[in-house]
């Protein structure tokens, strides 16, 4: 699994790519949506509720840890949850469709993410629960995962390191969204029209 970092940033892109551009300034934008922006952050974390589930349920947060909330049926339960909840979008629809690429996002980060970079087979996710316990996993390791067994791991230069990994390529992909999303900038528009 990837850290919240990269999970909300992926949901932050999601939400960018779910609006029609815009002409506003990144810092007004930013002003005006901030709660949608996290609510979308909130929704990518979502099938990571397992942790807390664990805690809760047997003391230990890895108990459930990437079973039935990483899969396609939780996450598309999830959206319909979500669609019903918060209007996104004029239309259940479109409301479904934009929560399920949020909380689906983290499953595609997921399926990628593994203890090293590279051609490692990562974690792997039962992604058909209910209909089968396997574990699919993808052959090549994109991101590294955070160690989380123990709380002494959670602040560990591991994590750190790789939580500045995952805030540079996915802040980077944020980053090139939100300007290509934005619309034209002032300064081209008012060359455009001299």
């Amino acid at each position: 699994m990837a850290s919240p970092i990269g999970h909300s940033l992926a949901g932050a892109t999601i939400y960018l790519w779910s609006i029609k551009p815009g002409k506003e300034q990144l810092a007004e934008f930013l002003r005006q949506r901030w709660k949608v922006i996290s609510l979308f952050a909130i929704l990518a974390n979502l099938p990571d509720v397992d942790f807390i589930l664990g805690w809760l349920m047997t003391g230990d947060p890895n108990a459930y840890h990437h079973r039935w909330t990483h899969s396609f049926v939780a996450v598309a339960g999830a959206s319909i949850l979500g669609a019903f909840v918060f209007k996104i979008r004029p239309g259940l629809a479109a409301n479904w469709f934009w929560c399920f690429a949020a909380v689906g996002s983290h499953l595609l980060i997921d399926f990628f993410t593994g203890p090293e970079l590279g051609w490692q087979r990562t974690y792997g996710m039962p992604l058909l629960w209910p209909f089968s316990d396997a574990m699919f996993q993808s052959p090549v390791s994109l991101v590294v995962g955070p160690k989380h067994h123990e709380l002494s791991h959670l602040l560990s230069l591991h994590n750190w390191v790789w939580g500045a990994w995952e805030a540079l390529v996915f802040g980077a992909i944020l980053l090139v969204t939100a300007m290509n999303r934005r619309g034209p900038r002032k300064d081209s528009v008012s060359r455009n029209q001299a």
